[in-house]
């Protein structure tokens, strides 16, 4: 599949991309995005880009309830993000 000219001028005027960096040094899993150089494709290389990141969310605990979110964690019985609000709702 060819990629159009219109596409890969877009993708050339893009310098700048961003990497997902997933952790978990002893506990909870980390999560950061940051921005990176994007580097020139090497010969029979292409260019994409991806226009969002949607991470699954399994269930939302208030601060409250962190006690609670730790032991949910913990039971591996998951099937996404823990989350843990800051704010009142």
């Amino acid at each position: 599949m060819a990629v159009s000219e219109e596409i890969q001028r877009a993708l050339r005027e893009q310098d700048v991309a961003k990497v997902i960096h997933v952790s978990k040094p002893g506990g909870a899993e980390y999560l950061s995005i940051d921005d990176v150089d994007v580097p020139e494709p090497g010969p029979g290389e292409v260019r994409f880009k991806v226009s969002a990141f949607h991470p699954r969310i399994d269930r939302v605990f208030s601060l409250a309830e962190t006690v609670d979110a730790y032991r949910y964690m913990l039971s591996n019985a998951q099937c996404g993000k823990i989350v843990v609000s800051l704010i009142d709702e």
